[in-house]
């Protein structure tokens, strides 16, 4: 299982996953850093209809909401209670179509501009649909443990199990 895919980008084309196959993996876990496809639902329906080699499954992308949530030439702030409020909206959608959690990209755009509640708020909502949190974190330099006890943070917050990606400092 490779638990940080970036395969969602062209599964739909390498059907056969040939790289993949021949180190062993059977699942990918895409939809990661905070950005997934969207709608889901039509990603995941387009895998129904061409199969991929590989079992495909996904998590939604809080960089993905958010910058739907929100004007796209005004991202770099926090969100106001309205886009907090939207990407719920967005999320609960989203959720429907059977994804395993919630990624967040904290150290990319637009996630990077995102507190440390709003992620929480929408953590709640994958927890209670028995999802899990996949992060790559805030800093991974000077303020890496920081990076850490955000992210167990929002594990707590949302009461949903947590995996950081890319444990290291650089």
């Amino acid at each position: 299982i490779d638990m940080h895919s970036h395969a969602d980008g062209n599964i739909l084309e390498d059907l056969d996953a040939e790289n993949s196959t021949r180190q062993g993996l059977t699942t990918v876990v895409v939809g990661q850093d905070g950005e997934s496809e969207y709608p889901l639902a039509d990603f995941l329906g387009k895998l129904e209809k061409s199969p991929p080699a590989l079992n495909v499954a996904s998590m939604v992308g809080h960089g993905t909401i958010r910058h739907l949530a929100m004007d796209p030439k005004n991202q770099i702030r926090e969100a106001t209670p309205e886009e907090i409020a939207k990407m719920k909206q967005l999320l609960a959608e989203e959720l429907k179509a059977g994804p395993f959690g919630l990624s967040s990209g904290l150290e990319y755009d637009p996630g990077h501009f995102a507190t440390t509640a709003e992620v929480i708020d929408l953590a709640k909502m994958a927890g209670e649909q028995g999802g899990f949190y996949i992060s790559h974190v805030r800093d991974e330099g000077n303020h890496v443990f920081d990076s850490y006890d955000e992210i167990i943070k929002i594990g707590k917050g949302g009461k949903l199990p947590v995996e950081i990606t890319h444990i290291k400092m650089g």
